[in-house]
C-alpha cells in the first residue's frame, strides 16, 4: 500500500476490487495513532501523512523549509491534498508567551513550480509579515475533521 519515490510517499489511489478507497490517515496507516512516532524520528505519524512522509523511515528532509526576506518570515512544504479530512492550518504570532496570540492571518501561495511533487500533493508558500517586529514565528497546525 505504501509505495516510496524520492522519500515522498506516493498519494495514488487506493483500490479494492473495483472500488476506489478514498485517502485518510486511517487507511495509509491503519496501526498507528496520530500522535504515534513509530520511526522515532520525533515528528507525529499524522504530520508525516500530511507532509508525504513515511513512519517507516527516519526522513526529516519531509519537513517544512523556513527563510526571512526582510519582515517577511516564509514557509515551504509540501502538502497532501488528496485527503479532504485534513486540514492543513498556517498560524503566526508574534509572541510565544500568550498562547492565544496565534492567528490565521498567512498569504498562502501554490508555488508555480511543482516539479517532482507527487500526486495527491502540492507544494505551498505560507508568508507573515512580521512588520517591524524583530520576532515572528510561522507554524503548521495538522489535524483531521
Amino acid at each position: 500500500m505504501e509505495e516510496q519515490r524520492s522519500g515522498y510517499q506516493s498519494a495514488g489511489s487506493l483500490t479494492q476490487g473495483e472500488f476506489q478507497i478514498p485517502w485518510s490517515f486511517t487507511a495509509v496507516y491503519p496501526a498507528s495513532l496520530p500522535t504515534s512516532d513509530t520511526n522515532g524520528d520525533g515528528v507525529p505519524a499524522l504530520v508525516e501523512y500530511a507532509l508525504g512522509g513515511s513512519s517507516q523511515s527516519y526522513n526529516l528532509g519531509v519537513l517544512p523549509s523556513v527563510t526571512q526576506s526582510n519582515s517577511i518570515l516564509k514557509l515551504k512544504a509540501l502538502i497532501r491534498t488528496n485527503d479532504t479530512n485534513l486540514l492543513v492550518n498556517p498560524e503566526a504570532t508574534l509572541n510565544l508567551v500568550a498562547p492565544t496570540s496565534w492567528t490565521a492571518f498567512v498569504v498562502t501561495t501554490n508555488l508555480p513550480d511543482q516539479t517532482g511533487v507527487p500526486p495527491g500533493f502540492q507544494r505551498r508558500e505560507y508568508q507573515f509579515n512580521a512588520g517591524t517586529n524583530l520576532r515572528a514565528f510561522l507554524k503548521l497546525t495538522v489535524e483531521q475533521k
